[in-house]
């Protein structure tokens, strides 16, 4: 707002659904006129949750900057420019295009605990509102949803459940704080049990032999040479198994 003459002519890229090749053909045409900045296609329905989520992103952003600043002034010798300053030089994780592809929640033993802590001190200095433990209620209910999905294919075709990562960073055996002991305990308190099994973990071969609802917890890349029984469910919310005619493949976040 205010300046929407200069963003058309100088966007960071142009979003473009689309629902007909020729109009989109033309439009590129004339937007090649402009400037040569990229074009992202895409269907409409996607344009749409593009252009909020890009607003909300702002939001969010601007949500933290002002958490940080309330907890600044209520603390002893912060400054909070000094704080967000710190996090601007951040460019390879925090301002960058990492932790922007959806999968399971954070794990380690750094960032749920950090988020505990501050959620403590908020409450303590009476923060007008206690964001950081939104974002730990989120973690878990997005975890729920993917166990709920789970239980939902396994009474449908009456399966037993295989939870294939135990880790919480792919390539590693480090468990602390990780999102699949996380839905495990979330899927045992709706009374039902799972095998959990991890290469990176586990002395033994992993050989699935057993049609299941198979649930990729960890996005190791040997998951994606598996090979599943025929018949098969396997729930990926990371989207990195491959498609496959003899399973029925559940790809999270494709519509």
């Amino acid at each position: 707002m205010g300046t929407t003459i200069n963003d058309f002519m100088n966007p960071e890229f142009v979003l473009m659904g689309i629902d007909d090749l020729d109009a989109a053909n033309t439009l590129k045409k004339f937007y090649s006129t402009l400037h040569s900045k990229d074009v992202f296609e895409c269907s409409i329905n996607e344009a749409e949750l593009i252009k909020v989520s890009y607003n909300t992103f702002i939001t969010m952003k601007i949500c933290l900057a002002n958490t940080v600043t309330e907890l600044s002034h209520k603390l002893t010798n912060i400054n909070s420019d000094k704080v967000m300053g710190a996090l601007k030089l951040s460019n390879q994780r925090l301002i960058s295009s990492k932790y922007l592809d959806g999968g399971m929640g954070d794990g380690g033993g750094c960032h749920p605990r950090d988020n505990i802590a501050l959620s403590w001190l908020s409450r303590e200095v009476d923060l007008s509102y206690d964001w950081y433990e939104n974002l730990m209620i989120s973690r878990e209910k997005h975890t729920e949803w993917l166990v709920d999905l789970t239980i939902e294919n396994a009474k449908a075709n009456e399966y037993k459940i295989c939870i294939l990562g135990k880790s919480f960073k792919k390539e590693t055996s480090l468990t602390d704080g990780s999102p699949s002991l996380l839905y495990l305990s979330i899927l045992n308190e709706k009374g039902y049990d799972a095998e959990i099994l991890d290469p990176h973990i586990d002395d033994k071969e992993i050989k699935l032999v057993t049609p299941m609802v198979y649930f990729i917890a960890t996005n190791h890349d040997i998951f994606k040479e598996y090979s599943f029984p025929k018949n098969s469910v396997v729930i990926d919310p990371w989207r990195i198994i491959p498609e496959d005619k003899n399973i029925n493949l559940i790809s999270v976040g494709k519509s």
